[in-house]
């Protein structure tokens, strides 16, 4: 209740600000009155973008409420209205850009989806935002003569467009910076905030040459025309320090700072060890455990020795035997298995070199697994792409295209498209992580995130979340929902829904969606239209699938395409002769 206090207090300071501007310049000799209106809409647009998140309408609510004052105001002037109050002759240039701030003084669901929208730099950064695009529809509607009061306060046209191109950089900027640092990168939030300071000065260069060829500016434009470029080569050089100091800090910055306690310990009893995720490992008597830090803070173990596992996905059980696991896992976690666990110091270890080198090799291979199984991240002028497992994310200009598991979005500009849901993206390195010297499959490794847990060898994995379970060997994918059926091996896919079935699987195809019934084999195509055996086929189709669990284990989807084809030709005879 407080947080929607404030907010309204924000939209009222912003307002009370501009009503009394010409009173605060008066009194206030530390800044000039362009500086204080284009602070008092930051404060207004920040106000309205945090009422958003309870009330949706808030920006287009107050947008025509500075709209209906601006009128008000134009009228009185037309008419020589005396109204007994005082307006000065900037204010209704001053109400309708303030609509045009509120209007697009909005949060996006691309920053819902990268986890920063209650971010207060993201939000700070997005009313700066809102501001430079009124202020560039205030610089038109000037350059149209169609509205001039407020160059009374900022002198001349060409100070409008001037402090709208710096307020996108500023914008842009603390964007980046705010995303590369929500996601744990705190070396590439400064790499990639002085790279976007250039790229967006570079641009902004480019639009002021522009605009000085067109001749939509002042002869003494080329002043500040030359000082963008003096700070676009500055910055260009800022960027290649960044670039050549700071290093990409690869997928997950988090385990690059793992590291090895010298210290070591011994179990004289077996001990069973429950982590999250519903998995068990049984440490036999006799094997050894040295201590993880990430910053000097304990978060994890090595062990070595005799060790069984048991991780449970659902209701698929894997069980093994090892002889080295490395476990990276959250504090708390960690005190827990600190707690259950009855460790005994050891000191001078005859074989600690050995020890010390196994638990190096371990550390090593966990890292490469979750990097190159983890989030990639792809930076460049005007183009990123965070991608991984889950989720596809690819931002080209004002073109962005979001894809996961339960949702897709694309947003063109102002033009947004939403299919399903969009989930926040995961930031690197939350839950456990396990790698697992299995004696027989070889590195085995597990993640838990929340409800999300994962299983992966060789090439096959599986992995089980709320939505469903996912299951990879090779090329072939299976996922399972309650919602929809998924198998996808080359050319064939299967798609199955409650209402819906697809099969492709070369020149065999089958799509039901009652009433409609169309199958298509070589060349015979055939097309029913009869809701009771869609239905029917559907089930089938179904049963079918839900029979042939042996994907994993080596099956080939070959059987499961030739029962569906027979199963279904079957039923249509049928249905002929019926």
């Amino acid at each position: 209740m407080m947080s929607r206090g404030l907010d309204a207090l924000l939209v009222a300071v912003g307002v009370a600000i501009i009503l009394c501007l010409d009173d605060i310049t008066k009194y206030c000799h530390v800044a000039e009155s362009w500086v204080i209106l284009l602070i008092a809409s930051v404060l207004l647009s920040i106000g309205i973008i945090r009422m958003r998140n309870y009330y949706p309408n808030a920006n287009k609510s107050t947008a025509a409420l500075f709209l209906l004052a601006a009128i008000a105001l134009i009228l009185a002037d037309m008419f020589k209205l005396n109204t007994g109050v005082y307006a000065p002759v900037w204010l209704q240039d001053a109400f309708i850009v303030l609509s045009i701030v509120a209007f697009v003084s909005t949060t996006d669901l691309e920053d819902e989806f990268l986890g920063v929208s209650q971010s207060v730099l993201v939000t700070i950064a997005r009313a700066i935002r809102s501001t430079c695009i009124g202020i560039f529809a205030y610089w038109i509607l000037v350059k149209l003569n169609i509205m001039t009061g407020l160059l009374t306060i900022f002198g001349d046209a060409d100070k409008l467009i001037i402090v709208s191109l710096l307020l996108l950089i500023v914008s842009a900027v603390a964007r980046n910076f705010t995303i590369n640092l929500s996601l744990g990168y705190t070396a590439m939030a400064i790499r990639g905030a002085v790279i976007t300071a250039f790229w967006y000065m570079l641009a902004v260069g480019i639009i002021a040459s522009i605009l000085g060829l067109l001749k939509l500016v002042n002869p003494t434009w080329s002043i500040f025309l030359s000082q963008i470029w003096q700070a676009t080569a500055l910055l260009f050089v800022a960027a290649i320090v960044a670039i050549a100091l700071i290093r990409f800090e690869g997928i997950s910055p988090r385990l690059a700072k793992i590291n090895i306690k010298t210290d070591i310990y011994s179990l004289q009893h077996t001990q069973s060890l429950i982590l999250p995720g519903n998995i068990e490992l049984i440490v036999q008597s006799n094997s050894y455990l040295m201590p993880l830090t990430i910053d000097g803070t304990p978060r994890g173990l090595f062990i070595f020795g005799e060790i069984s596992y048991d991780v449970d996905v659902s209701g698929r059980n894997f069980r093994g035997e090892a002889d080295r696991v490395c476990i990276i896992t959250d504090e708390n976690v960690y005190e827990q298995i600190l707690g259950s666990l009855r460790m005994q110091p050891e000191r001078d270890v005859i074989y600690f070199g050995e020890l010390f080198s196994s638990a190096k090799e371990a550390l090593e291979v966990l890292r490469k697994h979750f990097a190159r199984h983890g989030r990639s991240i792809v930076e460049l002028p005007f183009i990123k792409v965070y991608s991984d497992e889950d989720m596809d994310y690819v931002k080209v200009g004002p073109i962005t295209v979001i894809d996961t598991r339960s949702g897709e979005y694309v947003g063109i500009g102002p033009i947004k498209i939403q299919e399903g849901r969009i989930d926040e993206i995961k930031k690197p390195f939350e839950g456990t992580l396990l790698a697992i010297s299995d004696l027989d499959r070889g590195w085995v490794f597990i993640s838990v995130r929340g409800n999300r847990v994962k299983v992966s060898w060789g090439s096959s994995s599986v992995l089980s979340s709320p939505r469903g379970i996912s299951v990879r060997r090779g090329k072939l994918t299976a996922v399972a929902s309650p919602q929809e059926y998924k198998l996808v091996w080359g050319e064939t896919v299967v798609k199955i829904r409650q209402d819906a079935v697809k099969v492709v699987a070369g020149k065999f195809c089958l799509k039901v969606t009652p009433p409609w019934i169309k199958l298509i084999d070589g060349r015979d195509v055939v097309k029913i239209k009869d809701e009771a055996l869609a239905n029917e086929i559907i089930s089938a189709v179904r049963g079918i699938v839900n029979e042939s669990p042996n994907i994993l284990e080596g099956g080939r989807p070959d059987r499961i395409i030739d029962l569906i084809r027979e199963t279904v030709k079957d039923k249509i005879f049928r249905w002929g002769q019926g």
